[in-house]
């Protein structure tokens, strides 16, 4: 494989093999080769600082941020990919690419592909996304 250094070029070449970016109000969602970088924007930065304790700890707050994405595309975010039939795991993941049907999670398109937190057990992703500006989840 080539080296590329810039990622547009990346995206143009391997169009069939990745979900396009997204850029949504709160996150922009950047799909890359092993797995899919998470960015708060400035608002995104703004409601994480004001939110409730209670909702960045359980992670429930996500809903909040990934609404206007999971409404306008093909991005979701699940809470626990276990409990969305996408393994044996309770860690939190956004799929793409996916349509809920009969009761599972059926592949729609393309390009299907899950994304996962691979330290949910560790460390508070909300918690890594307000201090660092973006968090990173590795592809399924």
């Amino acid at each position: 494989m080539k080296n590329i250094n810039n990622y547009k070029e990346f995206l143009k070449e391997n169009v069939n093999n990745l979900p396009t970016e997204y850029k949504g109000r709160y996150l922009e969602l950047l799909p890359t080769e092993n797995g899919l970088k998470v960015i708060l924007t400035p608002e995104g930065r703004e409601e994480l600082e004001v939110a409730d304790e209670d909702k960045i700890r359980t992670q429930d707050l996500m809903f909040e941020l990934f609404e206007d994405i999971q409404g306008n595309s093909e991005w979701l975010f699940h809470n626990n990919l276990g409990e969305s039939g996408f393994g044996m795991t309770d860690s939190p993941g956004i799929s793409h690419g996916f349509i809920y049907e009969d009761g599972e999670y059926k592949e729609y398109g393309d390009c299907c592909e899950v994304y996962y937190d691979n330290d949910y057990a560790i460390n508070n992703f909300l918690e890594e996304l307000l201090e660092k500006g973006e968090v990173f989840f590795d592809k399924a």
